[in-house]
């Protein structure tokens, strides 16, 4: 991570905190495989990396965010994604 090797930290990583740590830099990764990434996650876990996400930098992160919401809305609930983006007032 320190090196600057996101995508391949995030590949190893397990503990929650580790994994929200470094997905709030989504303009050092490359999008389609974070899209990708978040489908190994738990529907849990997934929600607070989102959650992490925009709170980090919503400008920066909302557009990403939204892809995975698109991609993943059926396992993670749409009124979760709802709650989630409304929270942050994002009604786009």
């Amino acid at each position: 991570e320190k090196a600057g090797l996101l995508q391949r930290a995030l590949e190893h990583y397990t503990d929650l905190y580790d994994i929200k740590r470094a997905v709030v830099h989504t303009h050092l990764l490359n999008p389609d495989w974070l899209v990708n990434y978040f489908g190994r996650l738990s529907v849990d876990d997934c929600v607070e990396c989102l959650k992490a996400m925009l709170q980090a930098n919503i400008r920066q992160n909302l557009q990403v965010v939204v892809q995975i919401a698109t991609k993943y809305h059926e396992q993670l609930g749409t009124q979760k994604l709802i709650e989630l983006f409304e929270s942050f007032k994002s009604y786009e």
